[in-house]
C-alpha cells in the first residue's frame, strides 16, 4: 500500500517516514495490497460529523476507516480507502494512556489500516485477533525505529 498523508486540520505532523513504515509492516504481515490509502489528519468536529453520518454514533471517535475496494485484485493507482484520525482525540487518548502522542498516533494508524484490511473488533475473538496483530506490528515498528 502507498500512503497519502492529508492534513485537513493544519496539524503539520512530521511522522511521514514512520507512517509509511507502518503501511509496509501491515503489508508484510498480511500480504501486499497494491493501491493507495489516504491517511487524513482531522479535527473532532469533522470526525464527529462523519461518525454520525456513516455509523449513526453522535460523538467524536479516534479513528474512522472507509474501505473503497473489494476483492483481492487491486491496482497500484486504486484508492483502497481512507483512514481518518481525530488529532485532538489522539492527543487526549495519549494523555489518558500515559504514552507519547507519537505512540498513540502509530497505534491508531495500525488500527485503521487493519480495519481497511477487513479486521474488526465487534466480537471478543475478533478483538483478540486484531489486538494481537496491532501489538505485533507496533512491536516491529518500535524495533525498526530504534535502528
Amino acid at each position: 500500500m502507498k500512503l497519502n498523508i492529508i492534513d485537513s486540520g493544519g496539524y503539520r505532523l512530521q511522522y511521514e517516514h514512520s507512517l509509511e513504515m507502518i503501511c509496509h509492516l501491515v503489508d508484510e504481515e498480511l500480504g501486499t495490497l497494491l493501491g493507495q490509502v489516504n491517511l487524513v489528519f482531522s479535527d473532532d468536529e469533522t470526525v464527529h460529523q462523519l461518525n454520525r453520518e456513516h455509523r449513526g454514533k453522535d460523538k467524536t471517535t479516534d479513528v474512522l476507516t472507509f474501505t473503497y475496494y473489494s476483492g483481492d485484485k487491486t491496482g497500484k493507482d486504486e484508492l483502497l480507502g481512507e483512514v481518518i484520525l481525530s488529532i485532538p482525540q489522539t492527543r487526549r487518548q495519549a494523555d489518558q494512556e500515559e504514552c507519547s502522542f507519537e505512540s498513540e498516533l502509530y497505534k491508531l494508524c495500525i488500527h485503521g489500516l487493519l480495519h481497511l484490511r477487513g479486521y474488526d473488533h465487534e466480537e471478543n475473538e475478533d478483538y483478540r485477533v486484531m489486538k494481537l496483530l496491532e501489538d505485533k506490528i507496533m512491536d516491529r515498528l518500535q524495533m525498526s525505529l530504534k535502528h
